[in-house]
């Protein structure tokens, strides 16, 4: 009876460290993806915000401009960052022509 008793303990408390082991596991694994997407969103939003801020240069400083631009498609590779780079890049390609 007393052999029953302690086994069940046993058993219970192995349990129980498999259920914490389980719940830091995917507690960690849920942290890690959470702080990756953070991270990702972060970086397309100063990627944005680099791109409105070049815009905004475009006429009056159009070397900052293209600074701004590369720097915004370094931060994040968004559509709007390509987009910003492509006109600062035809801006000054036509600049030398004229």
């Amino acid at each position: 009876m007393h052999q029953r008793s302690r086994t069940r303990r046993r058993r219970a408390l192995w349990s129980g460290v498999s259920f914490v082991v389980v719940l830091v596991l995917v507690f960690g694994s849920l942290f890690g993806y959470y702080r990756h997407v953070s991270d990702e969103r972060a970086s397309e939003s100063a990627s944005r915000a680099l791109v409105q801020y070049s815009g905004d240069q475009a006429d009056g400083d159009p070397v900052l401009s293209a600074q701004l631009a590369l720097a915004a498609y370094r931060a994040s590779h968004t559509s709007e960052a390509r987009d910003a780079l492509l006109r600062a890049y035809l801006a000054d390609n036509f600049s030398d022509r004229v």
